[in-house]
């Protein structure tokens, strides 16, 4: 790694796995991550009932570490969203996250279900 180089604004994920992948590249911050940003204690982070609460959306989500580090963060959870095809991953999730929304397969999650998803979870 080179310590010189430019730095880049866009934080980026991954994911690969014996059964598929993702990538994740952000466009910009939510209102929310703007006010923890302007926090002057790191981890001090403004009331949930303030903020648009998160829906997160875990697409080949294995065990649920996007809802596990939304968790970790402290960020007001709307609803989670599992995308997982393997049947353990999502016994997982539904121990540890019980309201979780299932897809068993990316090809069942399109425009229809994203616009049920938007209506039920509006804020």
């Amino acid at each position: 790694m080179d310590f010189r180089s430019q730095f880049c604004e866009q934080v980026t994920c991954s994911d690969a796995s014996t059964l598929g992948g993702g990538i994740c590249v952000s466009e910009g911050l939510t209102e929310y991550g703007v006010a923890v940003t302007n926090c002057t204690i790191r981890g001090d982070v403004p009331e949930a009932h303030d903020l648009v609460q998160v829906l997160t959306v875990g697409l080949f989500d294995g065990i649920g570490a996007l809802r596990v580090a939304a968790d970790t963060l402290g960020l007001p959870i709307a609803g989670h969203v599992s995308v997982e095809v393997d049947p353990k991953g999502r016994r997982v999730v539904e121990s540890w996250f019980p309201g979780t929304h299932f897809f068993e397969d990316i090809r069942d999650f399109g425009t229809v279900e994203i616009k049920q998803l938007a209506v039920e979870f509006s804020r």
